[in-house]
């Protein structure tokens, strides 16, 4: 790996930090962009590179920008209009899209918010845009056994559907057990 800047490497080393002592990251505030560079082994002494640029929003941002086409709520988030209109752009043109979802917000219910927003991205991307949800912090779940895709797929039959035609991915994360993809 190879940072392009002391904030991606000060922020990829804290995380690591963090995840080795089986810690979560503190919640995103604000906008951060990072840029990494792998180096891949591909055979032998052949090496790829690959230049990777991450934008790191808030939540609050996601929920905002896809609660209603025609509504900002901007108590909850600093997008204006231009600026939801930016953001979407972003992820329209961007070769992936990794979307967390929390095992406890998933576990805690059908949310109609999240319903819309979902089916708001599905609309906006169509398919052309490659995301990932992932489930993140389900070792948080007392409630065992919990499948985070079984209680997806049960609190949102529509959107499961929607998101199976457009190909997007579903990927249980953890910090502190191993990680099942």
């Amino acid at each position: 790996v190879e940072y392009f800047d002391w904030k991606t490497e000060s922020f990829i080393q804290n995380a690591l930090q963090l995840m080795n002592q089986q810690k979560w990251l503190d919640e995103t505030t604000k906008v951060n962009n990072f840029s990494i560079r792998f180096h891949i082994k591909e055979f032998y002494f052949w090496k790829k590179k690959i230049d990777v640029s991450v934008h790191d929003y808030p939540g609050c941002t996601f929920s905002a920008a896809f609660r209603s086409y025609n509504e900002i709520d901007t108590n909850s988030s600093n997008l204006t209009n231009n600026s939801k209109d930016e953001f979407i752009n972003k992820l329209i043109n961007s070769e992936g899209i990794f979307l967390l979802i929390e095992c406890v917000d998933l576990n805690s219910g059908y949310n109609e918010d999240l319903n819309q927003q979902l089916f708001n991205l599905s609309e906006t991307i169509q398919g052309k845009t490659k995301v990932a949800i992932l489930f993140s912090k389900c070792d948080l779940i007392v409630d065992k056994p919990f499948s985070p895709l079984d209680k997806f797929q049960e609190l949102y039959p529509n959107i499961w559907s929607k998101f199976q035609k457009q190909n997007i991915r579903f990927f249980q994360i953890s910090s502190v057990n191993k990680t099942v993809i």
